[in-house]
């Protein structure tokens, strides 16, 4: 770990923004995740854990810690469109995008945090199985094609997403 100007300007950053963007992220997991984001994995995990910090913390912290330099690479190599972005930032959210924000102030980022986010469905599996799906791994798949959809802008409102959805069951619909 390294409580060097670098940590110190990362952990001020990423407090800011987590208190501008009503992120929620404590600031003690901020400033741990900001002293060790130069520690492999394996010693962040034993760092942590003789400082005896809840395992799911731990997990937050090395996934912020391993994640956020590879948000910034890709949003830096590649154009993403906001599906893409979700994809890339919710499996380790908050922390990993927050602290990929305090890193390399990105629009992509705070689109991520001030809406995408919170992109919800306005259907449910429930009217999926009402249109003849069977209760299966298909009904998240189509509910997922459906956000992503949803989240580049090609869905608005529940009438869009139910006639996207008639269209996806009836093309795995039996013959």
């Amino acid at each position: 770990m390294r409580g060097d100007g670098h940590a110190a300007d990362l952990f001020a950053r990423a407090v800011e923004l987590s208190d501008e963007l009503d992120i929620g992220v404590p600031a003690w997991r901020i400033g741990i995740a900001a002293l060790a984001t130069h520690l492999t994995p394996d010693e962040a995990y034993d760092w942590l854990e003789r400082l005896k910090v809840r395992r799911r913390d731990v997990e937050r912290i090395v996934g912020a810690i391993t994640v956020a330099p590879r948000i910034v690479e890709r949003l830096r190599a590649d154009r993403l469109d906001p599906a893409q972005v979700v994809a890339l930032a919710d499996p380790f959210a908050p922390d990993a995008p927050l602290l990929a924000l305090a890193r390399d102030d990105r629009a992509e980022l705070r689109e991520y945090f001030a809406r995408l986010r919170g992109v919800r469905l306005a259907i449910s599996g429930a009217d999926l199985i009402e249109l003849g799906l069977v209760e299966s791994p298909r009904v998240g798949e189509i509910l997922a094609e459906i956000r992503r959809r949803k989240l580049n802008g090609d869905l608005e409102g529940r009438d869009a997403e139910l006639e996207a959805a008639r269209e996806l069951v009836s093309a795995v619909a039996p013959a």
